[in-house]
């Protein structure tokens, strides 16, 4: 697939590709700063159970905007 620039990523931003959408993006900012993973070296920003409150609440908020009919499953957007 095309790889989206993340400075063109909306909370709409989702693809068949849950690599390039940016809920999954965003996690991987997440990981990529947290500072109590194998190899952090102590300028992260995020602890680990930080991280994970941030992705329940992105988490949440996808599944209401399903459930609300405001994105669908389709072949452009694949929410599961």
């Amino acid at each position: 697939g095309n790889i989206i620039p993340p400075e063109y990523l909306s909370y709409k931003s989702l693809t068949k590709y849950e690599e390039e959408g940016a809920p999954w993006r965003f996690a991987e900012f997440l990981l990529a700063n947290c500072n109590n993973i194998e190899g952090a070296n102590g300028d992260e920003a995020f602890s680990l159970s930080t991280a994970r409150s941030y992705m329940s609440a992105v988490i949440g908020f996808y599944k209401w905007m399903q459930k609300y009919g405001y994105i669908k499953n389709n072949d452009r957007n694949v929410v599961t």
